[in-house]
């Protein structure tokens, strides 16, 4: 389900009508992506602001959706106290929220309380703009940001505000349909607050019924539709025929690395086992991603950290023998990597931290944050000259805190105010790499090359471009222009063992 989102958030931007917001708003949770979610319809704008997939603001050109206007409509302001308020903000230089506490018109508790209303009420708003256009941006989080869930934001803007001619366009439901509950759902049903009727609804689909079914038990057709839809669009339930009625058995354990045991000798699953499988509840929490990517079972051809060698023998996947995964050895700490002598110095980060948020890592091969798939550093570009420097220094900040989407929309903007810069070229590159995207990143490698020919940092992330592409000409090359141009960097050492075993390759 993940990969379906992150396919669906490649088209950055589009139609509610075409993609609507409810699979929308599923598809940026679910791959956990940090960015702005722009809808203009008929002069009205708002920017719903996710930090990895979680609601946390959303920028409005709607007057009566401010807090201010939120307060005096609940009579907790009076419009002269409003007045006031926002004269007071304008004078002292501070925000109408911090006014509100300096001079004690809230407590703080009541505050977050009517600050997250004022955000559920704004964007729920949104569910009625059906035909408005959409874009995903990169936006700076807030400094304050307040977090929604989003399977019952979803739940209670479909159960309430969403026009019904768009559920069955979106869901048809002809009486032989049949649903099923999905095994391993990505949300918990316990996140949503279900009405009774709802609830009962949930109570009935673990039978596996058929929409007439359903409806022949006296519920009525609209509100049916809108529940099994929110359960449909979050990924509860699913056609029954997509559905086995057992859950899989749960995978074979790994076979200890100390001492492998003969085919013959693999133990038989107990039956117990089988049936403690069999009895596993329909609603399961799914088991999150591991945060250590298995180097050696990645389908790229490099080199482990350690040493060794395993692909790049002009064979392709389909033509070798199909191999268990094998756990890789962690990468060294930066730490022990000998400091490079020239104009950039690699970061010290841990040895290989998790896909950072917004990224979208392929299946068979996550990214490091500032590492290869090799376990060799890649630098953050270095502002330096002064017309980009504080644009670049900003996408830094924002990398280095994972979040390459924003960094990406930061360099981009670098790179147009001076074209001949290869910092923010390259920061661009190395946002687009994170981010899954390796034509996109080679393309702008290979433009902050053209505009510094002496560019380590870009010489080499081609090369491990170039390599995972099974070029091993141009990776070579890449290489061998990245040690020429700095030869006791960090990466330095890594580098001439990967090119020393494509040369000892058979």
């Amino acid at each position: 389900m993940a990969s379906a989102s992150e396919q669906l958030l490649r088209r950055t931007k589009g139609s509610l009508a075409e993609t609507p917001l409810p699979v929308l708003l599923q598809a940026i949770c679910l791959a956990r992506r940090s960015c702005g979610l722009q809808l203009k319809r008929l002069g009205l704008e708002k920017t719903i602001v996710f930090d990895g997939g979680v609601p946390v603001e959303c920028r409005s050109n709607l007057a009566h959706e401010s807090l201010g206007r939120l307060l005096v409509a609940k009579g907790v302001l009076t419009e002269d106290q409003h007045l006031k308020v926002l004269s007071a903000c304008a004078k002292a230089g501070r925000s109408f929220e911090e006014m509100l506490l300096r001079n004690r018109i809230l407590e703080e508790s009541a505050l977050l309380k009517h600050r997250q209303a004022a955000l559920a009420q704004s964007i729920l708003d949104c569910f009625q703009w059906t035909d408005a256009q959409y874009r995903l941006l990169g936006v700076e989080l807030p400094e304050a940001p307040l977090r929604m869930g989003v399977a019952q934001l979803i739940y209670t803007g479909v159960s309430t505000v969403y026009p019904p001619a768009q559920l069955q366009s979106q869901l048809p439901l002809p009486p032989e349909r049949r649903f099923a509950c999905v095994h391993a759902p990505p949300h918990r049903l316990e996140e949503l607050k279900l009405s009774e009727q709802d609830a009962g609804v949930v109570d009935l689909l673990l039978r596996r019924p058929t929409v007439g079914e359903l409806l022949a038990g006296g519920l009525e057709p609209q509100a049916l539709a809108r529940v099994l839809y929110v359960l449909f669009v979050l990924g509860f339930i699913d056609d029954a025929d997509k559905v086995p009625e057992q859950p899989p058995a749960p995978p074979a354990p790994a076979p200890s690395p100390v001492a492998a045991q003969p085919a013959a000798a693999a133990p038989v699953p107990a039956p117990a086992a089988q049936v403690q499988a069999a009895e596993r509840p329909i609603w399961e929490e799914p088991k999150p991603r591991s945060k250590w990517p298995a180097i050696a079972a990645a389908a790229v051809a490099l080199i482990a950290v350690g040493g060794g060698y395993f692909l790049w023998s002009g064979r392709s996947p389909a033509a070798s023998a199909p191999q268990p995964p094998q756990a890789a050895n962690p990468a060294p700490t930066q730490a022990a990597r000998p400091k490079p002598s020239g104009q950039r110095s690699a970061l010290t980060v841990a040895p290989l931290l998790a896909a950072p948020a917004g990224s979208t890592p392929q299946p068979d091969r996550e990214r490091g944050l500032f590492l290869s798939a090799a376990g060799i550093p890649i630098e953050l570009p270095r502002p330096l000259r002064a017309q980009t420097s504080a644009l670049i220094a900003s996408g830094n900040q924002l990398l280095g805190r994972g979040k390459a989407f924003e960094a990406l929309a930061i360099y981009e903007r670098a790179a147009g105010q001076d074209p001949s810069d290869a910092e923010p070229l390259y920061g661009a590159a190395l946002s687009q790499y994170l981010l899954g995207r390796d034509g996109e990143a080679s393309k702008l490698a290979g433009q902050a090359l053209a505009a510094e020919a002496k560019h380590a940092s870009a010489s080499l992330l081609l090369g491990y471009l170039e390599l995972l592409a099974a070029h091993e000409a141009e990776a070579r090359a890449h290489f061998a222009a990245c040690l020429a141009s700095a030869p006791d960097s960090a990466a330095a050492a890594d580098v001439r063992q990967i090119v020393a075993q494509l040369r000892e390759k058979p």
